[in-house]
């Protein structure tokens, strides 16, 4: 069990935080806790709970609230309870490591060790460590009880110490960059204390800024006489004969080149792909920040504490301590700016990020890869974000899912290496690619344990984010080999106070609306409006919603947060803001008014439900939006659009034979022509629905956008992987594909003889006749669509290596494409028909006794070139069915908007999904589930 008091009381079991039963509750551990191992009289915890004049029920409402509370703190299997009646009194037993004060105070006493043997990166370490236990003021439910203020005193004071010894060693340690913007924020809050005033002078005189370093001092000097009648220190006096007395530092000088600098930096291939591909992910993830509006007015603060010992590796293996060595623990306490840096500290180069629901994760992630990069070596390799929660583990290994990946978000990784493999296999095997793996949690059910088994599997750095109950789950069995872990803190009142009045608008004056909200947090603490205000609001993801419904609305005043009727409990409040969201975000707003849609937030909401409910459980990729209708529907789709493209092709191909011969011909009048469209069109149109059912069944679920595209082969023209595979391959699916359709044609053809419409073929049986004519046709139409597609497939080639996949650009990519390969394969078709078909047809005929016309094969092959080619781009293509099931049977049925992609744009705009690569997600699992009409898919 771990007990939190340097901030909002909190316990958590090493799996989740425990939940107490409102205030009282709160004030009655706090004060237990303040006295652990320590027995508390009975009117020392009424008066702490009710004031020097409690009830007189007061004993009887005790003892109910400590049953509660002994339930809020059972441990399964546990001997004796937590809490435990001795004489006149209370007594809660904490083990030894179980208080976050006891850690701190030994951080404290290390550091100032340190700085008496002024070993100043000990003092760093140690300070840091101490501080980053710090979540806010110290039990604010207790602030204002008499039993808790010496306390709340104490650490604030031990606070400021640690602050200033960590800042001294950062001075002594020439490492007085970016010090300047945190001492002047503790100087507002402190603006009596010298010695921050002293580490601001010698920063900024440090940093060239000498006018200013004195500008401190005289503010300083200034504020003390007027408000203690007394002048500075001692130390302030001498940092201000320093500042005199010295010039400011001159830039310091270049480097000089070493004459051992190790290896060269790797100038081959793979590095200047590893080169272009941290150019795009720095770019993407640019964008996607200032997206998410993270520095709008400034990053809410994220910090954490070393993960729960009992959820890693030892240290021995996490440091790879040599056998019969010991590595000990690094410190691994910070904030959002040191993520770059804690994670380097690692040995091993795996790193677990734990967190609950909305604290930040995502957000700590992107801050990761930013400043990776930013110090990124050029032989080092590229962190990329993989969203793991689509990831089965018992299906595709760790390593292949990664290539998936790369290839769909990342097209040009396609190109062939001299090794003959992708770039992207490449990559990942030479450990170019550093994984940055999000969202462990959101396995589907009953994967995890698989999954971090398969994670063992495979010795690559990395960086894993999940919820902490699901990794403790999965850590009962094993752990992450050679993994460290950081656990995220809660956000607090005093940073609540410092950002929600800033996000408002100035014009309107929606500072002032936060005024009750942030008073009634200070200085009631322990009402019930601001016990769920501080539990709901203790999360970046509700921070985030409540600015979006109160700042960002301006008709909207955030007092109604402190409606304990509307909301009287944290549950109540959450819900409210996630149910508002979404109609907040589609009122008018900017990026409407930059676009020819719009959408209401009804409107929205029925859609965003859609894709909530209906779709794959993360990803909205385009090409798998279809999936929000069944099988039966898209196969009866395929076979209606081919079927209207067969009826069209006939009836052009009949009108064509009328111009070219007249209309006296029996066989192509207006019945015969439309008589053979209407035969032939659903009979075509099955034959493709069969081959997208047996297609699918076979295992292809969805089909993926193509990463390459068509080219005319030139000298050094980067080429495909294996391309022989994929020639062999795009010749048996076109050997399928005609194969069955012209099969198909038999039969019909058959029919309309004996109808009437087509000539008779006398002297044959019925079973010999349609043998013939399928596997004449079957032949014919399987050698010009195997032609055409194996032609196609030698022409293919890898995207340009400056490419990197957006949804919006990949789509455009594949539209393309695929018209590209259109316009390649109707010709193709069309000619091999026609050569092939004369001779064939000519044979057939003569066995029939009949005589085919010159025009008939040319016009067939075009009518086929152009049946086959749409078939096949409806069949076959990922933009094909995005095109039919996603921009026109979806928006027919009123599940999408017509314009889908303007939609997802707008919404991603909106701050309701955000982008990964070459998908789309909801911003929150939380947000999604939501939004779902019923359970997601798994």
């Amino acid at each position: 069990m771990r007990f939190s008091l340097l901030g909002p009381l909190a316990v958590h079991d090493g799996r989740t935080a425990r939940t107490l039963d409102g205030p009282k509750a709160h004030v009655l551990l706090g004060v237990l806790l303040l006295h652990a191992n320590q027995p508390v009289p009975h009117d020392r915890l009424q008066e702490s709970l009710w004031g020097e004049r409690p009830p007189s029920t007061a004993g009887a409402s005790l003892k109910n609230h400590i049953a509660r509370l002994r339930r809020a703190l059972a441990e399964p299997g546990e001997a004796e309870p937590r809490i435990r009646a001795v004489s006149g009194g209370y007594l809660l037993r904490v083990e030894p490591g179980e208080l976050d004060t006891e850690e701190f105070t030994a951080a404290l006493e290390s550091a100032r060790a340190g700085y008496l043997r002024r070993d100043w990166p000990c003092v760093s370490r140690e300070a840091g460590r101490a501080l980053a236990l710090w979540r806010g003021s110290p039990m604010p439910e207790l602030a204002e009880t008499p039993v808790a203020r010496p306390f709340v005193e104490r650490s604030a004071q031990a606070r400021r110490q640690a602050l200033e010894w960590r800042i001294d060693a950062e001075l002594e340690l020439g490492r007085h960059q970016g010090l300047a913007p945190e001492l002047t924020g503790l100087i507002a809050e402190q603006p009596l204390h010298e010695g921050f005033h002293r580490q601001l002078m010698l920063v900024l005189h440090r940093s060239g800024q000498q006018a200013e370093a004195l500008a401190v001092f005289g503010r300083l000097r200034a504020t003390l006489a007027e408000e203690l009648g007394v002048d500075p220190g001692a130390e302030v006096l001498a940092a201000h004969q320093e500042i005199l007395r010295t010039a400011p530092p001159a830039a310091p000088p270049e480097p000089p080149e070493p004459v051992e600098a190790g290896p060269p930096a790797p100038k081959g291939e793979l590095a200047l792909a590893a080169e272009s591909l941290a150019r795009h992910v720095h770019g993407r993830w640019i964008r996607e920040e200032e997206q998410r509006r993270i520095h709008d007015p400034f990053p809410l603060p994220v910090r954490w504490r070393a993960a729960p010992a009992g959820l890693l590796d030892h240290w021995d293996n996490i440091g790879g301590a040599a056998p019969g060595a010991s590595a000990g623990p690094v410190p691994l306490e910070g904030g959002l700016s040191r993520i770059a840096e804690i994670y380097r500290r690692v040995g091993s180069g795996r790193l677990v990020v734990l967190g609950r629901a909305g604290s930040g994760k995502s957000v700590l992630m992107l801050r990761f890869v930013l400043d990776y990069l930013a110090g990124r070596a050029a032989d080092e390799p590229v962190p990329v974000i993989f969203s793991i929660g689509s990831w089965d583990p018992t299906v595709t290994g760790l390593r292949d899912w990664l290539l998936e990946r790369l290839l769909r978000d990342h097209p040009n990784l396609a190109a062939r290496t001299g090794g003959r493999s992708t770039l992207a296999e490449a990559l990942v095997d030479a450990g170019w690619i550093l994984p940055v793996l999000d969202g462990f949690d959101e396995i589907a059910k009953g994967l995890h344990a698989a999954a971090l088994r398969e994670l063992n599997e495979i010795s690559l750095p990395l960086l894993l984010t999940s919820r902490t109950e699901q990794f403790a789950e999965a850590a009962t069995t094993d752990v992450l080999k050679k993994a460290a872990g950081i656990e995220l803190t809660d956000l607090t009142a005093e940073d609540l106070a410092h950002y929600l009045p800033r996000t408002a608008r100035p014009a309107q004056d929606a500072a002032a609306g936060w005024t009750p909200v942030l008073a009634e947090l200070r200085e009631r603490p322990r009402s019930l409006a601001s016990a769920n205000l501080t539990t709901v609001l203790s999360t970046p993801l509700m921070v985030l919603l409540a600015r979006t419904l109160y700042s960002d609305a301006p008709d909207q005043e955030p007092a109604a947060l402190l409606d304990t009727g509307r909301f009287p409990s944290p549950e109540a409040l959450e819900e409210h803001l996630l149910a508002g969201f979404v109609p907040t975000v589609y009122r008018a707003r900017p990026t409407a008014a930059r676009s020819r849609h719009h959408w209401g937030p009804r409107r929205a909401h029925q859609y965003l439900g859609h894709l909530a409910g209906h779709l794959d459980r993360h990803d909205l990729a385009w090409w798998r939006l279809s999936n929000g209708l069944s099988l039966p529907s898209r196969v009866l789709a395929i076979v209606l659009a081919c079927g209207v493209v067969t009826i069209g092709t006939t009836v052009l191909q009949g009108e064509a034979a009328n111009l070219i011969v007249g209309k006296g011909t029996p066989w192509i009048s207006e019945t015969a022509i439309w008589a053979q469209a209407l035969m032939l069109g659903p009979v075509v149109g099955l034959a493709f629905g069969l081959v997208y059912l047996v297609t699918v069944r076979f295992g292809r679920q969805a089909f993926e956008p193509s990463p390459v595209q068509l080219r005319l082969p030139r000298r050094n023209q980067p080429t495909v992987a294996a391309p022989g595979r994929r020639i062999l391959s795009a010749l048996r699916t076109g050997l399928l594909l005609g194969f069955t359709v012209g099969l198909a044609q038999g039969p019909c053809k058959l029919a309309l003889s004996a109808l009437g419409v087509l000539p008779p073929l006398p002297g044959m049986p019925i079973v010999e006749r349609v043998l013939i004519n399928s596997g004449a046709n079957g032949f014919i139409l399987a050698l010009a669509a195997g032609l055409a597609l194996g032609l196609m497939a030698a022409l293919e080639a890898p995207v340009d290596l400056e490419s990197a996949a957006t949804p919006g650009a990949l789509l455009a990519l594949n539209r393309s494409n695929v018209i590209r390969q259109a316009l390649l394969v109707t010709p193709v078709v069309a000619v091999a028909v026609a050569l092939v078909g004369q001779p064939v047809g000519a044979l057939v005929q003569n066995w029939y006794g009949l005589r085919q016309a010159a025009w008939y094969w040319p016009l067939l092959g075009i009518q086929c070139g152009i049946t086959g080619t749409l078939g096949y781009v409806f069949t076959l293509t990922a933009w094909g069915q995005w095109l039919l099931f996603t921009r026109i049977w979806l928006p027919l049925t009123g599940r999408l908007p017509w314009a889908v992609m303007a939609f997802l744009d707008d919404a991603y705009r909106r701050g309701v999904l955000r982008q990964v690569g070459a998908v789309y997600q909801f911003r929150h699992a939380r947000l999604q589930s939501r939004l779902s009409p019923g359970p997601l898919k798994p």
